[in-house]
């Protein structure tokens, strides 16, 4: 079985500002958290190998753009795991039975 990893890119062009691409390529190891739940500063954090990423509301006070972007969050991840999960059943689908 192949472990996950990730990576940073940072592209940088005369005359363009420059753009950083973080990827995770999540394994068995990964950690992904809400931590401050019920209190008054929430957020995800997705851990693999030495990388953190945060994502947190504005720092006070939270503002309906915060909800908007956390529920736009949810939304993209409950796609993104339905598509992942269609991949896995047709290459079960695909594969001879052992």
């Amino acid at each position: 079985m192949i472990e996950g990893y990730s990576y940073t890119v940072i592209n940088a062009a005369p005359d363009r500002a420059p753009r950083i691409q973080v990827a995770f390529h999540l394994d068995g190891k990964a950690r992904i958290e809400v931590h401050g739940a019920g209190g008054d500063k929430p957020f995800l954090c997705v851990t693999h190998g030495g990388a953190d990423v945060i994502f947190a509301p504005t720092p006070e006070p939270v503002t309906a753009t915060d909800a908007r972007l956390a529920r736009d969050l949810a939304t993209a991840t409950a796609q993104y795991a339905a598509e992942v999960e269609r991949v896995l059943a047709a290459q079960q689908a695909a594969s001879p039975a052992a």
